[in-house]
């Protein structure tokens, strides 16, 4: 009996402490990703209020490696929309959602 209670309460400490370790390791670089915003420039080509995203041709993105493209974007709140018209040259930030993807934090037209 003290050998399975002694099991039991070793297998516990080391499912806790790789826990804590592996948290305490993921959560700086996983804030420092998402918290980062990559400012871009690009051309609005539509804009969905009712979906909440717009699809921009935007210059290269060499924060993310991303060349010249056309691409869909979602915004972190659907206000960030209002006023935007097709051909209007903008300038915007996006954050990191999850893996793969951006959102935008924020639009301002260009000069």
């Amino acid at each position: 009996m003290k050998t399975h209670t002694m099991m039991a309460a070793l297998l516990l400490l080391l499912s806790s402490s790789f826990s804590l370790t592996s948290t305490a390791l993921a959560s700086p670089a996983q804030s420092t990703e998402k918290s980062a915003v990559v400012q871009a420039r690009g051309i609005v080509n539509d804009v969905n209020l009712e979906a909440g995203n717009l699809n921009i041709d935007h210059e290269a993105i060499p924060a993310l490696r991303w060349p010249q493209m056309t691409m869909d974007f979602e915004v972190t709140d659907k206000s960030l929309l209002n006023g935007l018209q097709p051909g209007q040259k903008i300038v915007f930030g996006l954050v990191k959602a999850s893996p793969g993807v951006y959102l935008i934090s924020h639009i301002k037209k260009a000069k």
